[in-house]
C-alpha cells in the first residue's frame, strides 16, 4: 500500500503538472494570437482608410467583407488551439495514468483483425520475419485513428485562419497568394492525416495499390471531369489567371470571385448572386479579368 500511494502521488504531481503547463502555454499563446489579431486588425484599417482616401464612398462594400473575414479568422484560430490543447490534456493524461490504471489499456485487448504483411525473400525463414509479418488492429488503433480523422477535418477546416495570423500577415504577399498558400496547406493536411490514419490500422501502399490502379482507371473514364476540375484549381491558384477579389466574365456571366474550392470558383454577380464554376472552365475558355490589368481588361 505504502509504494501504490508514492506511485499514485508521483502521478498526481506529474498531472498538476501537466495541466499546469497546458494552462500557461494556452494563456501565452492566447495573448500571443490576440496580439496577432490586432495587428492584423489594425493593418487593414490602415488598407481600408487608404482605399478610401483613393477611392472615396466605393470602398465601403470591401470594408465589410474584411470585417466579415476578420471575425472568421478569429474564430477558427481560436477553434483549432482548443482542439488542440484538447487533445493534448487527453493524451498526456493517458500517457501518466496508463500504467497505473489498466483498464485504459482495455481497447488494447480487443483484437479486430490481423494484417498479414509479405515477408522479403532475404529475410525469409528468420525469427524477426516471422514476427513481423503480421499486425494485429486492436480497438484501440481504430479509436486512434478515428481521432486522428477527427483533428484533420478540425484542421483542416480551422488552418486558414491560424495561418494568416501566426505567419502570412508577417508577409508582403499579396491576398491571393495568401489564399493559394493556405489552400495548397490544406490539401497537404487533409492527404497527411489520411495516410496516417490508414497506416493507422495497417492500411499501407501493399494493401491500397490495387484500389490506387482502380481509381486511376476510373478518372481516364468517369471521373474524368472531377479531376480535371481539381488540376485546374490548382493551376488556377498557382498561376493565378483569377485571384479572389477580381472581377471576371465567363461565358457571358460577369461577377466577382468569392472562393476557390476544390472543384469549382464561386462568383458573386451585380444582383448578389453566386454562381458556382467549374475550374476547368477557366483554363479551357476565354475569361475576361477585369481586374488583373486595369479597368480595360483583357481575355485570357
Amino acid at each position: 500500500y505504502y509504494e501504490s500511494s508514492l506511485i499514485i502521488l508521483q502521478r498526481l504531481a506529474m498531472t498538476y503538472a501537466l495541466v499546469f503547463c497546458i494552462v500557461v502555454a494556452y494563456a501565452a499563446f492566447t495573448l500571443w494570437l490576440r496580439e496577432g489579431m490586432r495587428h492584423l486588425a489594425n493593418e487593414r484599417t490602415r488598407r481600408k482608410l487608404a482605399r478610401q482616401r483613393l477611392a472615396g464612398a466605393a470602398a465601403q462594400p470591401e470594408e465589410s467583407q474584411q470585417e466579415v473575414d476578420l471575425r472568421s479568422v478569429n474564430t477558427q484560430t481560436f477553434n483549432l488551439v482548443r482542439i488542440g490543447v484538447a487533445l493534448g490534456l487527453i493524451a498526456g493524461l493517458w500517457l501518466i495514468w496508463a500504467d497505473v490504471l489498466p483498464a485504459l489499456t482495455i481497447l488494447r485487448r480487443i483484437p479486430l483483425w490481423t494484417v498479414v504483411k509479405p515477408v522479403p525473400p532475404a529475410a525469409a525463414g528468420t525469427a524477426a520475419a516471422a514476427a513481423s509479418i503480421s499486425r494485429i488492429i486492436s480497438l484501440a488503433d481504430v479509436v486512434i485513428a478515428l481521432v486522428i480523422l477527427f483533428f484533420v477535418a478540425a484542421a483542416n477546416r480551422n488552418l486558414p485562419g491560424l495561418l494568416e495570423v501566426a505567419v502570412l500577415q508577417h508577409s508582403p504577399l499579396e491576398a491571393a497568394t495568401r489564399y493559394a498558400i493556405t489552400a495548397v496547406a490544406r490539401y497537404c493536411v487533409l492527404t497527411v492525416g489520411i495516410i496516417w490514419a490508414a497506416h493507422t490500422i495497417g492500411i499501407g501502399w501493399d494493401e491500397v495499390r490495387w484500389l490506387a490502379a482502380a481509381i486511376t482507371v476510373g478518372l481516364g473514364f468517369g471521373l474524368q471531369e472531377i479531376f480535371a476540375n481539381f488540376v485546374s484549381g490548382l493551376i488556377i491558384l498557382f498561376e493565378r489567371p483569377v485571384r479572389i477579389g477580381d472581377k471576371v466574365t465567363i461565358g457571358g456571366s460577369t461577377g466577382t470571385v468569392m472562393r476557390i474550392h476544390i472543384r469549382a470558383t464561386v462568383l458573386l454577380d451585380e444582383e448578389n448572386k453566386e454562381l458556382i464554376v467549374p475550374n476547368r472552365q477557366f483554363i479551357t475558355q476565354p475569361v475576361t479579368n477585369w481586374s488583373l490589368q486595369g479597368a480595360s481588361g483583357q481575355g485570357l
